[in-house]
């Protein structure tokens, strides 16, 4: 089960998140349901799906651009993570890699991420 610091954490991330977009960074996701999900814990500014994107589109949309990746960490985002580093090296990571430390054992998905909050809010004692 998750606990009480660990859902806090999570809602830190989110809210940090929503604040660098809300400032001008962007968020890179893979799929539109990741963007709704997003949107429905609260996230606010730009969030991009990007699956139906070629690299050279992605570079030359964001290569300028304040960048947060948030890719699924299954298979699929782990080797599109990959493909970004490649060509995004100033993007950060750090979010993503946080998510899966504090939720990568209920979930692989971002699009689950409204889910797990509606199940840690009815499951923690706060």
């Amino acid at each position: 089960m998750l606990d009480r610091d660990a859902y806090v954490r999570l809602l830190e991330l989110l809210e940090e998140l929503s604040e660098r977009a809300e400032n001008g960074a962007v968020i890179l996701v893979e799929g539109r349901k990741d963007v709704e999900a997003l949107r429905r814990v609260g996230v606010s500014g730009e969030i991009v799906a990007i699956s139906q994107k070629s690299i050279s589109e992605i570079c030359d949309s964001f290569m300028e651009r304040d960048v947060i990746v948030l890719t699924d960490w299954d298979e699929n985002g782990k080797r599109l993570e990959g493909n970004l580093r490649a060509i995004l090296h100033n993007a950060d990571y750090y979010i993503r890699k946080e998510l899966i430390r504090i939720i990568g054992k209920w979930t692989t998905r971002v699009e689950d991420l409204p889910k797990l909050l509606k199940f840690f809010e009815r499951n923690i004692k706060i």
